[in-house]
């Protein structure tokens, strides 16, 4: 068994391994056992496309969410500027409890608490402000962009724990096979050894220590280190020794 703490990669190496040897083998009740194996290939291409694209979404997702973050931080920054010189009881009131630089900063959601309270501010005030007229529209279309990308992000988040979990799932199915194909390498030899043989004797990556001829020996682990010497108690100098 491999495990599924194996990545998809090893389990490919040790299809392609297995599947190299089976059909090179002469008797045809052996080579018959590689049309499993390809289909575990196949199977395997295409769950490393769907993980990875779900691996995709995420990175993806993040950046467009930086992305709109970092708009809404600009529009903050401006109108708190803004707002500082030219109405400084209104720019009190906006940023009752983080100045500008500090709300730009905070985590995307509680940044998000505070823009709500400030589109509210701006909903109390005359529709002719200037900062109303100037500000309210920008950030309030901004905070929309960054609801939405938020949202998006989250979704790719889901998805991706979902293709972990099929992930899973798959190497425990592949490793199931390989099991099955051994069983059957066993009994068309009659020997454990040689069906043995024929799987993967590495799970290094191709070119690394590992071997892929199966001939060099596994490194063995290197042995506990010696437990420490305790120290001899001195022993006691003599009565009026100097």
């Amino acid at each position: 068994m491999l495990g599924t703490r194996c990545s998809l990669s090893v389990f490919r190496w040790d299809l392609l391994y297995l599947l190299a040897r089976l059909l090179a083998d002469k008797r045809p009740e052996v080579k018959a056992l590689g049309e499993t194996v390809q289909a575990h290939l196949d199977a395997l291409r295409v769950r490393r496309d769907t993980h990875e694209g779900a691996e995709d979404a995420v990175v993806i997702a993040g950046a467009l969410l930086n992305k709109e973050d970092k708009e809404r931080d600009k529009v903050l920054l401006e109108m708190g500027g803004v707002a500082r010189v030219r109405d400084k009881d209104m720019y009190k009131a906006l940023f009752a409890t983080y100045s500008p630089s500090k709300t730009a900063r905070l985590p995307i959601q509680e940044e998000s608490a505070e823009v709500r309270r400030i589109l509210g501010e701006f909903a109390a005030l005359p529709v002719d402000h200037p900062l109303r007229v100037t500000y309210e529209k920008p950030l309030a279309m901004s905070e929309e962009l960054v609801v939405a990308a938020s949202k998006q992000s989250d979704e790719a988040a889901t998805q991706l724990a979902l293709q972990r979990a099929q992930t899973e799932r798959f190497k425990l199915s592949v490793d199931k096979g390989r099991l099955s194909v051994h069983g059957s390498l066993v009994v068309l030899t009659k020997d454990k050894d040689e069906a043995e043989s024929f799987f993967r004797p590495t799970a290094t990556a191709p070119g690394d220590t590992g071997d892929e001829s199966g001939t060099s020996a596994v490194v063995a682990p290197a042995p506990p280190p010696a437990p420490p010497v305790p120290a001899q108690p001195q022993p006691k100098a003599a009565a009026g020794s100097r």
